[in-house]
């Protein structure tokens, strides 16, 4: 890497990823750029530790094995969670479109997608490129 900024303060991050490579890279790679990572590999254990995590940042996979990850949004926002979200999917179509817009959604990432780009949206790092 050629440069990059870490946030002043770790920023805590909630992942909830089913594929456990890719869950497992962003944890490391946040992880090793500051943020205070946790993962969940579905939506109700993802609901579960994000009300007690209280992230400030959440990365919801669209499709996990129990819910949706609009589904899992619902749920953290009935326990107080009102933490800014990026929304990573591999199936973009008008229905996940028009719900990322309904929900205020302000990022999503379409699989497969560069680390440095979700380190990004995420911690506001700006991670330099060979």
């Amino acid at each position: 890497m050629d440069a990059f900024s870490i946030p002043s303060a770790a920023v805590k991050v909630l992942v909830v990823e089913d594929e456990s490579v890719l869950a497992e890279n962003m944890n490391i790679y946040l992880s090793a750029l500051g943020g205070e990572v946790r993962v969940a590999i579905d939506g109700a254990s993802a609901v579960g530790l994000g009300c007690s995590f209280a992230p400030d940042v959440l990365v919801l996979d669209y499709s996990l094995p129990d819910m949706t990850g609009f589904e899992v949004l619902d749920g953290l926002r009935r326990c107080g969670c009102l933490s800014p979200c990026v929304l990573i999917t591999a199936h973009p179509g008008h229905r996940v479109s028009e719900e990322v817009r309904r929900r205020g959604i302000a990022h999503v990432l379409f699989k497969p997608f560069a680390l440095a780009d979700l380190a990004a949206q995420v911690l506001g790092v700006k991670v330099g490129r060979r």
